[in-house]
């Protein structure tokens, strides 16, 4: 969530409404995790207590981490031009840590079915799985959150640029891995049960 609010900055779609409720929903997450607060609906997907036993997911977290810019984290299009550089001249040292006691770092991990279409997984731009299986109500019809509808938005925004005849190597640096097709955008929409508009697809599989 967090790498889609700066992506999206870095490519000046900031102020989109999807993305500014993506923000605002992180920013009241922060907000309940500092001060103890109950969480409010639209951002209870973040620790829903039945997915990750309260905690926050995630697939890392660290006490300290000293990083350098370049591979293998960086924000795409929002990268600034030293992740490219070679760092040879910039070694990661002199580092000297003392007296630092790290406890109490929970998370929990997990591992989310991803939906495959043509042999491509759909996904946001950082590998990020759109998570279908949870976003269906009882009766299959999309049920969206902050996060699926910035995922949903970016892939928009990126066949407005294919549309524009922007090269594939400039797709990827502006939306990294973010592949929704426009099947999936249909039911999306929130007016179909998701097995009406799959059933019309070949090669799909979870």
């Amino acid at each position: 969530a967090m790498l889609i609010d700066s992506l999206s900055q870095g490519l000046g779609h900031e102020h989109d409404p999807a993305i500014t409720k993506l923000r605002e929903t992180i920013t009241k997450f922060r907000k309940g995790l500092q001060n103890g607060l109950s969480f409010l609906q639209e951002s209870y997907f973040f620790r829903d207590p039945s997915t990750f036993a309260g905690l926050p997911d995630g697939s890392a977290i660290y006490g300290i981490l000293l990083h350098k810019a370049g591979v293998a984290i960086h924000d795409f299009a929002a990268c600034t031009s030293a992740d490219f550089e070679q760092l040879s001249d910039d070694p990661l040292t002199g580092f000297r840590i003392k007296n630092v006691v790290i406890k109490d770092l929970y998370l929990k991990s997990d591992e989310v079915l991803k939906l495959m279409h043509d042999g491509k997984p759909v996904l946001g731009p950082a590998g990020d799985v759109v998570q279908v299986l949870r976003l269906m109500d009882n009766d299959g019809k999309y049920k969206p959150t902050a996060l699926s509808e910035a995922q949903r938005r970016l892939a928009e925004l990126k066949q407005i640029a294919q549309k524009q005849g922007t090269s594939d190597d400039e797709l990827f640096k502006m939306y990294g891995s973010t592949n929704i097709p426009l099947w999936l955008h249909e039911w999306m929409e929130g007016k179909l049960p998701f097995k009406d508009v799959a059933s019309k697809q070949r090669n799909l599989s979870f």
